[in-house]
């Protein structure tokens, strides 16, 4: 009876600790192409591409913080938090749909604001308009 009863806590305690894992949320908006937002409790928000060889998974493109997204044909831009003690800074990158094939291949940033508008002269971006917002999750 001892045993069985040492037994049912392990698996309780097991059941418990492997049940954690799936309480994190992902929650995934396409942006354009294979491109999506990827909102993870544990990484914040995301740009991802999906990887076509491997059935569902993704590389992360721009990391963390992501707060403002646009995109047109062939460019996706983004805005990104970053904190330090009191402030808080925000980058800009410009990510290259066409060329963006391995790793960071085609991904401009982080840039400042006065840089970001340069490079959107440069590489011929139409109306580069950050449409798509995305609060920061406590």
């Amino acid at each position: 009876m001892r045993k069985l009863k040492q037994l049912l806590l392990t698996f309780i305690l097991i059941s418990t600790i492997i049940s954690c894992a799936w309480f994190e949320q992902n929650e995934n908006e396409k942006i354009v192409g294979s491109y999506s937002i990827s909102q993870i409790d544990s990484q914040g928000t995301n740009v991802t591409k999906g990887v076509k060889e491997s059935g569902g998974s993704y590389k992360i493109v721009i990391d963390s913080d992501v707060h403002s997204v646009g995109h047109s044909a062939q460019f996706i831009f983004a805005k990104q938090r970053e904190h330090f003690s009191s402030d808080t800074l925000t980058n800009y990158y410009i990510v290259d749909t066409i060329k963006n094939v391995n790793e960071k291949e085609g991904v401009y940033g982080p840039l400042t604001k006065i840089k970001f508008d340069s490079l959107v002269i440069i590489l011929k971006i139409p109306n580069a308009v950050f449409d798509i917002n995305y609060p920061k999750k406590q």
